[in-house]
């Protein structure tokens, strides 16, 4: 297998040195505690809006923190084949997965020993005001299945490409399509026409 050559600098503009995002994420598959540091420092912000948007406000510095974490420990070693924001989105689509399931699993066996019927879901206000339309499609997107969900906001807010988007989740291109369509349609209706 013949090995790819990242880059660490990017060329020279004017005089200052950038280090390349690329190389940067490399290093770090090295266990470069600088290279860690740098790469935190240029995506922990986009990283927690990814993770915001996925997840909602619940825990959203944990899990931005769990994400950069498995880059640490050496768990998820950037290899070259996506750019390192694709990487990095997918790691914290995985963290994000995974909290989702261990909390429903939790919330299951709470709800189990609690022996009581569950609470009814609060109706949101049917106003069509722009706070009250924040506010449903918020609802509506943690409404949406995890796939569904994770498609959009990788293409739609993110502004990925669909193959970024596939890699990122493992996918192919037409699927990531067919959730992106699937989940505009589910937040039309729940959000411009309120329906349930």
């Amino acid at each position: 297998m013949e090995e790819k050559l990242i880059a660490l600098q990017r060329p020279r503009k004017g005089s200052e040195d950038s280090l390349s995002d690329e190389g940067i994420a490399a290093a770090c598959g090295t266990g470069d505690r600088s290279a860690i540091t740098i790469l935190y420092d240029r995506f922990h912000q986009r990283v927690a809006r990814f993770i915001y948007r996925l997840n909602g406000r619940d825990q959203v510095d944990d899990l931005m923190q769990a994400t950069f974490l498995e880059v640490v420990r050496g768990n998820t070693i950037y290899d070259g084949r996506s750019s390192v924001t694709t990487w990095l989105f997918s790691i914290a689509t995985n963290i994000v997965r995974h909290h989702r399931r261990s909390f429903a699993r939790k919330q299951r066996l709470t709800e189990a020993l609690r022996d009581e019927p569950r609470p009814g879901i609060a109706h949101l206000e049917d106003g069509f005001d722009e706070e009250s339309r924040i506010v449903r499609a918020n609802a509506a997107m943690q409404e949406l299945s995890e796939t569904q969900r994770a498609a959009f906001v990788l293409c739609v807010l993110e502004g990925l490409s669909a193959k970024e988007a596939a890699l990122a989740l493992d996918t192919s291109v037409s699927a990531v399509w067919k959730r992106v369509c699937k989940a505009r349609a589910t937040l039309r209706r729940k959000v411009l026409e309120g329906a349930p």
